[in-house]
């Protein structure tokens, strides 16, 4: 053999060699990695919850919970998802403890919109969406004999997506192959695990890895399809609390008593913006869009001014400069009744974590505590340890009613952590033993709401439920006179929740004029038969709106 070839043999030999040092080399590069040695401040504050030690992350959802957390370390496109899921204690007593879901989220966009591959003790897996508030169920409960059954049992759970399919795989056996709708821009990944509604289970994640798909080079990528124009007939901007689910509902009722074949709930890439999408018959194969942001009251009379918007959400009165602000923009007077529509009242609830002991606080406590002055629970009787504050943006009508009526003068202290998201800042609180925080009553979720006392009075937060407001044109004064009627206490009054529109006098023209008059009349004047809660006015027609129970609660 010629010298010249040992050199190309040589080469040939050291590359076998070095292929099992760097599989990343051809099966895509590692993007993230967490063997749990401890927790990664990206999965979250430790807590009773939510721990790591000697290789495990651990879990431990409420009663009757399912509990999801998502890794903010980054966020990838497509990806090679493999994480170890082990349900290492349940009641096996109980009926159902074992048949309760924990797996791995794909395709996160945040914790309002995400996809979840989950299996149980029992051999069964199932593919579930989460989007604006509800569970779809793309693959549902399945048995599949690759799961290996019992407490205890390891399964390697793995989700590769690809564009908008993701293919999933338990124990290196594909199981299941969907269509979706992955975030634009990248999404992230998490655990999910649940429990019964009698005994608590606990699950344990070990071995992540999150591989980057290479890009395929056996074609160039196929052209994408044009995008087809929305049709907005209806914009609704503002309030959290009532764009959140409320408004949806809503739009939703709406469209299915117009006779729309398809109803459709589409989140849109920024948080808390939501298309409620529909086909209407005799009209445009399109779909008619009714577009809602929940980005705060202050964005509500913002957008409105700015001709971004058709109705304003609002939960807190609207502010002169703000009235005079729409005013100058020819959109009449929005403190009278043909402009400001009640829907109802909410009060602000202070919570903590429910292993926290401390039940009860003054007034005094409170803004002593989110300016900044008590920072630890010690100093109100509670177990040492700091206080961690959870807070409304700016944005938020809930924070504008807060610092009026608890801070007074005192400015929030810098230390709390800021939120548009209602829902999102209660789990946050209900996550942290150490939390304190505050929102409109029908976010409580998983927190324990704190008793108030002032003076010899003592409420507990939920201030009261929504009360029902029966007057044809209900105002300011009808909350004032609601809540001296009702004997409330003062600390956190009720405030409105109104939608805003401008006079029907300066109402824009335009293609879709007739069907946004037409739906924003039902918005306003429809009333609802569910108990503890009905619109201001008359009703347009005797249509029942399907509200949601959180938004009826009783104290």
């Amino acid at each position: 053999m010629k010298p010249k070839f040992y050199t190309f043999y040589i080469c040939a030999l050291i590359a076998l060699l070095l292929l099992p040092v760097f599989p990343s080399a051809l099966a895509g590069e590692v993007s993230y990695e967490d063997n749990f040695i401890n927790l990664d401040p990206s999965w979250g504050p430790a807590s009773e919850i939510l721990s790591a030690k000697d290789g495990k992350l651990t879990l431990k959802p409420g009663l009757n919970t399912t509990q999801s957390v998502l890794n903010q370390s980054n966020v990838f496109v497509d990806a090679d998802i493999s994480i170890d899921v082990t349900m290492s204690a349940a009641d096996t007593k109980v009926l159902g403890g074992l048949d309760v879901p924990g797996g791995v989220i794909f395709w996160a966009k945040d914790y309002d919109s995400f996809y979840c591959l989950c299996i149980n003790a029992i051999g069964s897996f199932k593919i579930s969406q989460y989007v604006t508030g509800q569970w779809l169920t793309p693959v549902n409960w399945t048995e599949n004999a690759a799961i290996n059954k019992g407490v205890g049992q390891v399964n390697r759970l793995r989700v590769v997506t690809k564009g908008g399919s993701a293919t999933a795989y338990v124990n290196d056996k594909q199981i299941a192959m969907i269509k979706g709708q992955p975030p634009q821009g990248g999404s992230r990944v998490g655990i999910s695990g649940g429990s019964t509604k009698n005994s608590q289970n606990t699950w344990q994640f070990a071995n992540l890895k999150v591989v980057a798909a290479l890009p395929s080079t056996a074609s160039p990528p196929a052209a994408s399809p044009p995008q087809s124009v929305r049709r907005v007939a209806l914009r609704l901007h503002g309030s959290n609390t009532i764009g959140k689910e409320l408004a949806l509902a809503l739009c939703e009722d709406f469209l299915k008593y117009e006779g729309a074949t398809s109803v459709q709930r589409k989140p849109r890439e920024k948080e808390d913006e939501t298309d409620i999408e529909a086909i209407l018959p005799n009209e445009s194969a399109e779909p008619l869009t009714f577009e809602v942001q929940a980005h705060g009251t202050k964005t509500a009379f913002e957008d409105m001014a700015a001709g971004k918007c058709d109705v304003g959400m609002a939960s807190r009165q609207i502010k002169s400069d703000e009235a005079q602000k729409c005013a100058r923009a020819g959109l009449g007077d929005m403190l009278s009744p043909a402009c400001e529509n009640v829907l109802g009242l909410d009060g602000i609830a202070v919570f903590v974590n429910r292993s926290n002991p401390i039940n009860e606080l003054t007034k005094k406590q409170i803004a002593d505590i989110f300016s900044g002055g008590i920072t630890d629970w010690s100093q109100v009787g509670g177990r040492p340890g700091p206080i961690n504050l959870y807070a409304s943006d700016d944005k938020s009508g809930t924070f504008d009613m807060f610092n009026s009526l608890v801070l007074g003068p005192r400015a929030l202290s810098a230390e709390a952590s800021r939120y548009e998201n209602s829902a999102k800042l209660s789990d946050e609180v209900a996550a942290d033993p150490n939390g304190i925080g505050f929102a409109g009553m029908a976010f409580l979720r998983g927190s324990k709401p704190l008793a108030i006392s002032e003076g010899r009075c003592c409420r507990r937060l939920l201030l009261s439920r929504l009360e029902t407001i029966r007057s044809p044109a209900a105002s300011s004064s009808t909350f004032r006179q609601i809540r001296k009627t009702n004997g409330l206490a003062s600390l956190l009054s009720l405030h409105p929740l109104s939608l805003h529109v401008q006079s029907w006098k300066s109402f824009p023209g335009g293609p879709l004029a007739a069907k946004r008059q037409h739906s924003i009349h039902y918005l306003i004047l429809t009333r609802s038969n569910t108990p503890g809660l009905e619109f201001s006015t008359q009703p347009l027609r005797a249509v029942p709106v399907p509200l949601l129970g959180q938004f009826c609660k009783r104290a």
